[in-house]
């Protein structure tokens, strides 16, 4: 079958790439590790150029930003790594033909454990701010290194330990008949799961970092209200910005799909690519968003807000 655009760009190969597909599939199975290396990729290269040409804020504010941006992405993959990996792979051990509604279900507790997540990499990011100022952002190196006071090991532990036999505890969640019930009554669709679990993660990290940079023994205090206002400023134009890009190209990406199911009709793992469809789609817009373009303007209104306040 040939398909093309509207403007007559032929999209065949494409849609038949065996690493697009094979792609696509990796990201159904692991949707928070993907959007944690995405998160990753644009801490590591768009956001310290964003924040390095960002106007009228001194140097030594824009290194606590950028320790920040590279902290956050850290965090979140080490964490996505670490505690959503083993769900992911639990899921996958469920034989998904027994199940109703499953590929919402497991759409659900790889993305809900993805915002649970939330405060450990908050507290872990908060963490690694000063560690990476002066380690990679100062040219005297400081003799500082990677530890944790007490109070804040005992509260690292608490938000990430979880007891119990984890795959009996996904199994039993995934064939939850309440679940279903709840699927049914919400109207729950699969293509806005990602987007909405980004916009509750989001929410949730900016609450837990303001709360754990307030209370920091190591981050300088003239330094941590720029740090907040940042953060705060950032998410939320993020979450508006990146739910207006989605919903303005979420009729191309219907159009994408449906060529896309039609190309794959009689394949097996036709759900998976969709669903790996589903979680690319929001990944990229809210990492574009987020570490190549607000930078700019967050870091400098943060910096005023600031200022403003200590006259």
């Amino acid at each position: 079958m040939k398909l093309t655009s509207p403007n007559n760009i032929n999209f065949g190969n494409f849609y038949n790439n065996k690493l697009v597909l094979k792609t696509l599939e990796k990201i159904s199975d692991h949707p928070a590790s993907f959007s944690a290396a995405a998160s990753m990729a644009g801490a590591l290269v768009l956001r310290p150029l964003a924040i390095t040409v960002t106007p009228l804020v001194d140097k030594e504010k824009k290194k606590y930003l950028s320790a920040n941006s590279l902290s956050s992405a850290i965090g979140k993959f080490l964490i996505a790594e670490a505690f959503v990996l083993p769900i992911e792979k639990a899921v996958k051990k469920i034989d998904k033909t027994k199940i109703d509604n499953f590929n919402i279900k497991s759409q659900i507790i790889k993305q809900g454990t993805g915002v649970i997540s939330a405060i450990p990499k908050s507290l872990l990011t908060v963490s690694l701010i000063p560690i990476i100022v002066d380690k990679m952002l100062t040219k005297k190196r400081k003799n500082t290194g990677f530890f944790l006071k007490d109070e804040e090991k005992k509260r690292y532990n608490k938000v990430i330990s979880f007891t119990g036999k984890l795959d009996n505890t996904v199994n039993s969640i995934i064939q939850s008949k309440k679940l279903d019930n709840f699927i049914n009554k919400k109207n729950i669709k699969e293509k806005d799961l990602a987007r909405n679990a980004s916009v509750l993660t989001d929410t949730l990290l900016v609450t837990a970092s303001s709360i754990f940079v307030k209370k920091s023994k190591k981050i300088k205090e003239d330094k941590k209200r720029t740090l907040i206002y940042n953060n705060i400023i950032s998410t939320l134009i993020c979450i508006l910005s990146g739910c207006a890009i989605d919903k303005a190209i979420k009729d191309n990406t219907k159009n994408f799909i449906d060529n896309f199911k039609k190309m794959h009709k009689n394949d097996p793992k036709l759900e998976k690519y969709i669903e790996g469809i589903n979680v690319l789609r929001p990944a990229l817009i809210f990492a574009a968003v987020y570490y190549g373009i607000l930078p700019v303007f967050s870091g400098f209104l943060a910096d005023k807000i600031d200022s403003g306040q200590k006259k």
